[in-house]
């Protein structure tokens, strides 16, 4: 039998002469045996193998393997999980990169999570459906469970689960064990760098998968923090009503003394939250929290409306000092056309309306007489008919 470094030494040289994309990837690693796990795993330094694994393997097999090990943190999912809980962002991760490697070539074994439903989705938006799903599947057994309730079929035989096509059995990606806040931006930046030297790599051959080759230039290029845009959009639609003499407490704390809107007679601002059944409760968080550092940029306070097929509950006005909780209503589906004929209706003086959503939703109202920006979280496409879009990383 072949020993499993040299075995590990074939895949290598076969993706060298097939992938060299991947080849660079997989040649930037360095290799460890790890019996103790089951399969494989990478940390975008080190690819740690179970030899009996790797034995069990055939050679296409395997440099498949080193393939979907590489592209995890050649796509920065070693960096890009944060809170998110391990066994289902994986999952997220493979259905993520599947299909990139379907495409470039590689046959991926008959348990490998692949699905048209997940194509062109980042890993983290990939996680926020998987999520939904495991907690209503949760909330419906909680449901079924409760004391005292006739169970269907109770006293009978139940069916029991069928196994789950977990991605440990195929190899996964960890977070780097030195990682931390200081020196995360360092490994992203060396992270990059293997990625442009393996796109450079596969360039000069002329076999740059075209769906890889994508990502790698949004993964690469420069991104531009979305409040900058924010602060841009704002200045533009009042370049007169800044005032010097007051700074901005936003940009205080980082040494920053920029000009603040000091005058109600600037008109309405207006920000709008998309509540409906498709924003989950941790984007909801992240509309919140991006929503109190947008109305920190100005001195008078912002009305906020929520909306899901309707504007729902009381509209807020929110001080850019004011911390206290917002009760924040959940809804069902979404339309666009609400917030816009409700503040035709009862605002007046309206100089911009802000719209936090996904996107989900194609119902939009006649173009405004004042500017809309729409901040976005989601990688889709959105192409509204009106407005500005940029999007919340």
């Amino acid at each position: 039998m072949m020993k499993t470094e040299d075995k590990i030494l074939k895949a290598k040289l076969k993706l060298v002469l097939h992938s060299p994309f991947f080849a660079t990837l997989a040649l930037g690693m360095t290799y460890k045996q790890d019996d103790s796990i089951k399969t494989a795993s990478c940390d975008g330094q080190t690819i740690r193998y179970n030899s009996q694994f790797i034995d069990g393997l055939s050679i296409d097999e395997l440099t498949t393997l080193l393939a979907h090990e590489s592209l995890h943190p050649g796509l920065l999912h070693h960096l890009r999980q944060g809170a998110r809980e391990h066994a289902l962002f994986n999952r997220a991760a493979d259905y993520a990169i599947n299909p990139l490697l379907k495409d470039s070539g590689f046959k991926l074994p008959e348990n490998a999570l692949i699905s048209s439903e997940f194509t062109n989705m980042s890993a983290e938006d990939i996680y926020t459906v998987l999520q939904e799903r495991e907690q209503k599947k949760q909330d419906g057994n909680n449901q079924q469970n409760q004391p005292g309730q006739q169970q269907p079929g109770q006293g009978q035989p139940q069916p029991q689960p069928q196994p789950v096509n977990d991605p440990g059995q195929w190899g996964q990606v960890e977070k780097p064990a030195d990682m931390t806040e200081q020196n995360k931006q360092e490994k992203e930046s060396e992270a990059k760098q293997k990625l442009v030297q393996a796109m450079n790599a596969a360039q000069q051959a002329g076999t740059m998968p075209g769906m890889i080759a994508k990502l790698v230039q949004e993964l690469i290029t420069p991104r531009v923090d979305w409040r900058e845009i924010l602060q841009r959009f704002v200045s533009e639609i009042a370049r007169n009503d800044y005032t010097w003499s007051k700074p901005n407490p936003r940009y205080l704390a980082s040494g920053l003394y920029l000009p603040a809107l000091e005058n109600i007679e600037t008109g309405k601002i207006v920000f709008v939250l998309d509540t409906s059944g498709s924003i989950n409760k941790d984007l909801l968080n992240i509309f919140v929290s991006e929503l109190r550092d947008a109305a920190q940029m100005f001195s008078f306070p912002v009305t906020v409306l929520f909306c899901d097929t309707d504007i729902q509950g009381e509209p807020v006005q929110l001080d850019h000092d004011d911390n206290s909780p917002l009760n924040v209503p959940r809804g069902g589906g979404t339309d666009f056309r609400p917030p816009f004929v409700y503040v035709n209706e009862n605002i007046e003086d309206v100089k911009a309306l802000i719209y936090f959503t996904d996107g989900e939703c194609n119902s939009f109202p006649p173009e405004p007489d004042y500017p809309t920006l729409w901040a976005i979280y989601s990688k889709k496409e959105f192409n509204p008919p009106f407005g500005e879009v940029i999007k919340i990383d």
